[in-house]
Order: C-alpha cells, then sequence, then structure tokens
C-alpha cells in the first residue's frame, strides 16, 4: 500500500509538471539556487566548466598559427567547437534523463547543469578573504589573493588600489558569474528547460572561451578575437540589465542610489570593455569611490576613500541584485501561467526568496 502512495504521488507530480514547462523552469530555478548555496561547487574532476577549460586550453595551443588571419579564422573554429563539445553531449545526457526516468529526474539533472553555470556561494568564497587579509593589514596576502581574481600586476598595488580591484571584480562578476546564464535560460526557455538550458550553456562556454583566450596580449589577441565579440554581444543586454539593478538594491540598502545613477550614465562606458564599465560605474557611484585600473580607468568620484569596508557593501550590493533579479525578472517571465498552481508556485516563490535572504 505504501509503494501504490509513493508512486500515486510520483505520477501526480510527473503530471503537474508535464502540463506547465514554466513551472518546471521555476522549480530548476529554486533547485539550482539551492545546490549552489547549500553544496556549493561540484567536484572538479566532474565540473563541467573545469573540463572545458582543459579542452580551450589544448585547442588552443593546437589552433595557434604565425599567420594573424589564419590564427583568427582558427579562433572561430576553436569558439565553434568548444560550444559544441561543451553543449552537445551535456544535452543528450539530459534529454537520455528527460526520456527513460521522466520530468523530475530530469528537473533534478536540469538544475545541476544550471548550477555548475553560475556561482554565487564560490564566487564570495574569493573575494571575502581580501577584505579580510586588508583588515589584518597583511597587504602582501592580500596581493596574492586579489591576483587570482584579477588579470593585472598586483605585486605594487597598495591597500587602496587592492580594495578597488575586489570592488571592481565583484561588481563586474554580477552580471558574467550570475545573472547572465539565469537571463539566457530563462530567454531560451521559452520552448522549455531543454532549450532553457542550451542557453545558459551557451552563455557559460562562451563567457569561459573570454576569460581564457579573449585578451588583447600579443598570444592572445588573434586567437581570441572572436571569444571576446561572442563575449561582449553576450553580455551586453545582462550587464546593463544588472546595472540598472545595482540601482535600485543600493536604494534599498541606503547607498547612494542618486549617485550610483548619475556615475553610471557618466562613466559606464569609459573602460576598454563596452559591458563590465556599466556595472563597476554603478557600484563606485553607490559606494561614493574612485575606482582604478592603474593606466586603464577610473570610474566615480572620490568622495570616500576605497576600503575593506566597501568590498563588504558591495558584497551587499551583490546580494541584492540577485536576489531582486530573481523577484523582479524570473518570477514576472513565469508567474502568468494558467496553469500553474498558485499555492504551489507561493510555496517555492517565498522558498527562494528565503533561501537567498538568508545570505544577504
Amino acid at each position: 500500500m505504501q509503494n501504490i502512495n509513493i508512486l500515486s504521488l510520483f505520477l501526480f507530480f510527473e503530471n503537474v509538471l508535464r502540463a506547465d514547462q514554466r513551472l518546471q523552469m521555476l522549480i530548476t530555478i529554486f533547485l539550482a539556487f539551492l545546490i549552489d548555496l547549500t553544496v556549493g561547487e561540484p567536484p572538479e574532476s566532474i565540473h563541467p566548466v573545469v573540463l572545458i577549460g582543459k579542452v580551450i586550453r589544448k585547442l588552443k595551443n593546437a589552433l595557434k598559427h604565425q599567420n594573424p588571419r589564419i590564427e583568427k579564422f582558427n579562433g572561430l573554429i576553436l569558439a565553434v567547437s568548444t560550444i559544441i563539445i561543451f553543449v552537445i553531449p551535456l544535452l543528450s545526457l539530459l534529454m537520455i534523463v528527460r526520456i527513460f526516468l521522466g520530468i523530475l529526474a530530469s528537473i533534478l539533472f536540469a538544475a545541476y547543469l544550471l548550477k555548475t553555470t553560475f556561482s554565487m556561494k564560490f564566487f564570495i568564497s574569493l573575494i571575502s578573504p581580501i577584505a579580510n587579509a586588508l583588515e589584518r593589514n597583511d597587504i602582501e596576502d592580500a596581493r596574492n589573493l586579489v591576483s587570482r581574481v584579477v588579470g593585472r600586476d598586483t605585486s605594487i598595488l597598495d591597500s587602496r588600489l587592492v580594495a578597488s580591484a575586489a570592488v571592481e571584480t565583484t561588481a563586474e562578476g554580477i552580471p558574467d558569474s550570475l545573472i547572465s546564464p539565469i537571463f539566457y535560460f530563462i530567454i531560451f526557455g521559452v520552448f522549455g528547460i531543454v532549450t532553457g538550458i542550451i542557453g545558459a550553456l551557451v552563455f557559460r562556454a562562451v563567457s569561459t572561451l573570454d576569460s581564457m583566450v579573449g585578451y588583447k596580449d600579443s598570444e592572445h589577441i588573434n586567437i581570441g578575437m572572436v571569444s571576446a565579440r561572442l563575449d561582449d554581444v553576450a553580455n551586453f543586454i545582462p550587464a546593463r540589465l544588472s546595472a540598472l539593478l545595482i540601482v535600485i538594491a543600493s536604494a534599498l540598502l541606503r547607498e547612494n542610489y542618486k549617485n550610483s545613477w548619475k556615475i553610471m550614465w557618466r562613466d559606464g562606458s569609459t573602460t576598454s570593455s563596452i559591458n563590465s564599465g556599466w556595472v563597476m560605474a554603478a557600484a563606485a557611484g553607490a559606494l561614493n569611490v574612485q575606482l582604478e585600473k592603474p593606466g586603464n580607468y577610473l570610474l566615480g568620484d572620490a568622495i570616500e576613500v576605497v576600503n575593506t569596508s566597501h568590498i563588504f557593501r558591495t558584497t551587499k550590493i551583490l546580494k541584492f541584485t540577485i536576489l531582486l533579479f530573481i523577484l523582479f525578472i524570473c518570477f514576472p517571465l513565469i508567474l502568468f501561467s494558467p496553469f500553474v498552481s498558485r499555492p504551489l508556485l507561493r510555496f517555492i516563490a517565498v522558498s527562494i526568496a528565503s533561501i537567498l535572504m538568508v545570505y544577504i
């Protein structure tokens, strides 16, 4: 009798979920964030992004060429090959799970795949030790820690510039490491969680390519040109959406949201990156600080000297920005389904908000 009840409950949820793809997406997002905030990153040996990073490294070495034109074309081959190698096997596994194990199992696997495309807990864990080192006045440790998250020479940075680099990285990571994958999961998810996962995975492949080869130094300027352009296009809307959400989060946190809006528009387009400047400028304005990458850009006005406290405040802005994105961007795109069980939907919505609030 107990086995029959369990089977009946299983079939009930299978039928409820099969009736509405948007409910499947909402639960997938909920589970992905739950995995991220509780379990964290999977082991490197089974982490898709780590594995594709190794593939990119090998392909890059094989496709390097002395002729700049040929190398630029090889960069296109690198980008397309990486996306195919990254997406097709994972998508095939998801389809196998969906066909043979059902909707519930496919949602669990989709949530795992979606989680691997973003990281909130791990990202914050990279930033907080930098602030802690600065609080201990251990500038050498702070330089070493910040060198892991920025692509610049940190050996000559003073405490102000180390704090600035940490704030910049935190703000820049909001779209790239957090919002963009969910954004593309929702946009492509109009056809269901399978196409939504494709959108998130393609974005993560492009972002990983950019982080590994999208530089303008002599080694990467040709082989990484296509990857860098793809990343610019992919992050164009999410970066500006993130900047706007930073302004709103600043208002809720009683930061200087008016200055955030002003600096975002004034300095957002002054960096070499067409996207990262918007979120960094919005954060600089909210905190009343000037962010500086020596020889590259100055963002904001030095009303306050950037220090450890601003790193912690930026982390809080990051968390509120993600919360706003989930509540006011993700939910509205899913809430209007006439088939969704309203009590179940409210339960999931409150659960997601509650879990995120724990980490704010």
